[in-house]
């Protein structure tokens, strides 16, 4: 056995990088469809981390280690108290001369065949080195090679497993596999399906709970009772089995594993219960470097080996990893508006070029909000979920993970607290305005899915209420909020919502007085900029209100905002919140109204082939017209497409007022199948625009 000394010093963290990715490589892999094994130039994707600590770089070593330490060497990533020690083979002994993971036919079993480093060329077409996929509990084919033919009763043959960094057989992270002819279902099993000449055909069996991540495999030889050949390690990703019976995240349904597993693009939804956008992203799991990068992501976590196997623990902990305020996260959340340094939120397309720029830097890509990080893997910042649906649609607060949160989300009444002029606080209560229209796109299809009745019953049935006031009760609110006085004067905001950006906006406070005796109205209705997430960035306009109505009568009160009013005070999503303080003199009831909603940005106009052939360039025509009355300045397009080729940027010229913008641009399919074209548009005054169009490639 060889040794290898390496001297590091402990704190320095650049230095530990650098013993990681020198000391630990593994084995290299031919460029063919199959493997071979022998060589030791290719980087390995599993984590050292316990040689570097998560905070400043500093080693931590074991007692064994510290011994191997003043020895002069260090054990290897496959070695440990329960593998064998490498022996040089015995001439005129069986040897392994190649083994073929026989990639293609295993990726078409396991559905991940478009994984596209399963594939003898990038998103590129540039030719690289297949890697196998491979999905727990199904089976896959190996085929071994000798340097003369196999003898089943007198060579002595096995398969080895190992997981992490200190696999154990107690563990279930270290796996020996002896040559049989029968399996049980659910457990490890290496079944000979065949022997011809000096190639063997081996089937593996794996359990649908194993160890998620990166496994390496290899080919032992029982040379005698004290020595042991075998061959270099080669990596493997193992994923979670939608398509397992006996897997945890089984999906029976065929068309929503098709449409939540297999389809590369989809909708977030966005906007308000009146204005809802079907935000197109392209999720792109199939892309280079992004399953590489989850994987890795995955082995920097920490995660202790026996959570590796379920699928809660695993998300909760890629959810934190997801931003950059945990553990040095993918994306660092910005919602100042001002995004120098990086690129703004509503520029990112899909999840690609997001998770390519962080495997290649390994630091926060600049900048993301809630619906980028929803896109690249969840829903932000916070580890939400996942919690039963049934303990919300319940009110069950007390239900794991996370169900207070989720609850108040999605039916919730929403309680105003008004300072009186005796200094007391009075509520105003409103039922019904939390939770609207929740969304999520159709399977298989690109419409909206309103799955509101899933999270909570009929707003305002008696189930919806007793919900509410389970969660009410286990809960510290005041007893005196449902308290209500005199409520017979109705009000309500009435707005154009589907007006567009750059036009006059006429905002009215319609008021009913249900009473037979003339009510004095007085209060405010204001308006102010906000970003999407509610929180304010400017003041737009205000008036006052002062109106009388008589009995059985209705009355109005109005507020204009005009482009100039409003122009420069908007942000990111042209969002506009309203609010309406009023008060009733002879009942003394006081009512708080907002609403939210979105000036309206121009349509996109997108124009692609409906078929194009592989390999081969075809145009993308697109257009819109800038509703402004001032220049576009600063403008970008991107445009993508999973199975097409990387996301690209092309800065544009800018855009006059009133004026058409146009442009052409070519992209070359290099994946057959139904693909989607997707282009996003953004510059200075207008960002956001978006458009997608799906197109077939055949060969």
């Amino acid at each position: 056995m060889s040794y290898r000394m390496v001297i590091i010093r402990v704190g320095d963290s650049s230095i530990g990088r650098d013993f990681r990715s020198t000391f630990f490589d593994s084995g290299s892999h031919s460029r063919e469809s199959h493997s071979r094994f022998g060589r030791r130039d290719c980087f390995s994707l599993v984590s050292r981390r316990r040689r570097r600590g998560r905070r400043g770089g500093r080693v931590r070593f074991t007692s064994l280690e510290r011994l191997y330490e003043r020895l002069g060497r260090r054990k290897s990533v496959d070695e440990s108290t329960d593998e064998e020690d490498e022996e040089d083979p015995t001439p005129g002994c069986l040897k392994v001369e190649d083994v073929d993971f026989k990639i293609l036919k295993n990726t078409n079993k396991h559905e991940t065949d478009e994984y596209s480093i399963t594939s003898k060329v990038n998103d590129e077409n540039e030719k690289q080195i297949p890697k196998l996929v491979l999905r727990r509990g199904f089976s896959f084919t190996v085929v071994i090679r000798f340097n003369r033919p196999y003898n089943a009763q007198t060579d002595r043959v096995s398969l080895q497993f190992a997981f992490g960094e200190r696999p154990k057989l107690v563990k279930g992270s270290l796996v020996r596999l002896e040559l049989t002819d029968t399996f049980k279902d659910g457990q490890w099993a290496a079944v000979l399906k065949n022997s011809k000449d000096s190639e063997i055909t081996v089937e593996v069996h794996t359990p649908p709970n194993n160890y998620v991540g990166v496994w390496r495999m290899r080919v032992n030889i029982k040379i005698d009772e004290k020595k042991i050949v075998y061959t270099e390690p080669y990596e493997f990703y193992m994923l979670f089995n939608p398509f397992h019976k006996r897997d945890e995240v089984y999906m029976a349904d065929e068309a929503e594993r098709k449409e939540y597993v297999m389809r590369e693009s989809g909708k977030i939804y966005v906007g308000t219960s009146h204005q809802i956008f079907g935000k197109t992203w392209n999720f792109r799991q199939f892309s280079d470097d992004v399953l590489e990068c989850v994987l890795y992501l995955l082995e920097e976590s920490e995660l202790p080996l026996h959570a590796r196997r379920n699928p809660v623990l695993v998300t909760r902990k890629l959810t934190a990893l997801i931003n950059s305020s945990d553990d040095n996260g993918v994306l660092t959340g910005n919602w100042s508006g001002v995004y120098t340094g990086g690129k703004s939120p509503l520029a990112w397309t899909g999840s690609a070029a997001i998770f390519q720029e962080y495997f290649k830097t390994k630091r926060p890509v600049k900048f993301g909000q809630c619906w980028v990080f929803s896109g690249v893997l969840t829903t932000g910042i916070y580890c939400c979920g996942p919690c039963p649906v049934k303990a919300i649609k319940t009110g069950d607060t007390t239900a794991l993970y996370d169900a207070p949160f989720i609850f108040a989300e999605v039916n919730a009444d929403k309680i105003s607290w008004i300072l009186m002029p005796d200094g007391n606080y009075k509520s105003y209560i409103q039922s019904g305005e939390i939770g609207k229209n929740i969304s999520t796109k159709a399977v298989l299809k690109n419409d909206r899915n309103d799955v509101t009745c899933e999270y909570k019953c009929a707003e305002g049935s008696a189930a919806e209420r007793a919900a509410v006031l389970r969660a009410v009760n286990t809960a510290a609110i005041r007893t005196d909020a449902y308290k209500q006085g005199p409520q017979d004067m109705k009000f309500e905001i009435d707005v154009d919502f589907d007006a567009m950006f750059g036009s006059d906006v006429l905002v009215k406070l319609k008021m009913e007085n249900t009473s037979n005796e003339v009510r004095h109205v007085g209060g405010s209705i204001s308006a102010v900029s906000v970003f999407y997430t509610g929180v304010k960035a400017k003041d737009i306009n205000k008036s006052k209100i002062n109106c009388t109505v008589q009995p059985k009568s209705n009355g109005v009160a109005e507020l204009l905002l005009t482009f100039n009013d409003y122009y420069k005070t908007m942000v990111d999503h042209c969002g506009i919140h309203l609010t309406a303080v009023t008060f009733v003199s002879e009942t003394m009831q006081y009512c708080v109204l907002e609403e939210d909603f979105r000036l309206r940005k121009p349509d996109v106009t997108l124009k692609t082939p409906v078929k194009v052939s592989k390999l081969r360039p075809f145009d993308v025509e697109v257009s819109f017209t800038n509703p402004l009355k001032v220049a576009l300045t600063n403008c970008i397009l991107t445009v993508e497409g999973p199975g097409l080729q990387r996301p690209q940027t092309h800065p544009q010229c800018d855009v006059k007022p009133n004026e058409t913008f146009h442009t052409t641009l070519k992209l070359t399919p290099i994946r057959v199948g139904t693909r989607s074209v997707c282009v996003g548009f953004t510059s200075e005054q207008l960002a956001g625009l978006e458009q997608e169009s799906e197109i077939e490639v055949t060969e």
